[in-house]
């Protein structure tokens, strides 16, 4: 009799205590609101504050350009990299330039010469540049058509050590025709004249501040070179 009482009570303990360890195993407790506030307050911590400060301190005019070595002279006829080619454009300046969209436009030119407006040769031997009027040099002298010749032949002195000669390239002289005007007349034709004095590797110096820098006192004159 006892077995057999047992025998019809199995199946209901075995229901109870399988329910009885599915509630103990899986308990549903909701979170309380403290808890929420705590998370949304944690989640609100970690957003950083939007900025209001901008650039801070920082002079909004000023812009500082990081270079991967530091400047070593100021005078790109003697440079020895970009980097003091860029710096020396920051104070002297060509006849003309390329802008943003890759355009020949009149830096201290008055205009790009061209075989419309008369100021390439029609054989192609030479260029004639109308400078720009009322230019002064920092000293306060008038900027005229002898500083550019200068300049050309400051840079074709061997003894100078010049690193842009190649920017003169096939150029057979360099004369100042009146103070605002300077012929350069080519060896051979030259279909594509812009070579000289139109970048920042062959800008105009003053004739006054390098007269005595021509030629292997080039490399000596440290206040004009920085």
């Amino acid at each position: 009799m006892m077995l057999t009482r047992a025998t019809k009570f199995i199946p209901i303990l075995s229901l109870l205590l399988i329910t009885t360890l599915l509630l103990t195993a899986c308990p549903t407790a909701a979170p309380s609101s403290g808890s929420t506030t705590t998370e949304e307050t944690a989640d609100s911590d970690t957003t950083a504050p939007a900025s209001t400060s901008g650039i801070g301190d920082r002079d909004p005019k000023t812009l500082n350009i990081l270079y991967w070595q530091a400047v070593s002279i100021l005078n790109p006829y003697l440079s020895s990299g970009t980097k003091d080619y860029d710096a020396g454009s920051l104070i002297l300046e060509p006849l003309g330039s390329y802008n943003q969209d890759g355009v020949l436009v009149p830096t201290l030119a008055a205009e790009i010469p061209t075989l419309e407006n008369g100021g390439i040769a029609e054989d192609l031997m030479s260029i004639t540049w109308k400078l720009k009027e009322d230019v002064v040099w920092s000293d306060g002298t008038p900027f005229t058509a002898e500083d550019v010749a200068f300049t050309w032949l400051y840079c074709t002195t061997p003894e100078t050590g010049c690193s842009s000669t190649s920017s003169y390239e096939d150029v057979a002289n360099v004369e100042a025709l009146d103070e605002l005007t300077v012929l350069v007349t080519f060896g051979a034709p030259k279909p594509f004249p812009y070579g000289p004095f139109t970048s920042s590797a062959s800008p105009i110096i003053q004739k006054a501040q390098f007269a005595a820098c021509v030629g292997a006192a080039a490399q000596g004159c440290a206040e004009q070179n920085t």
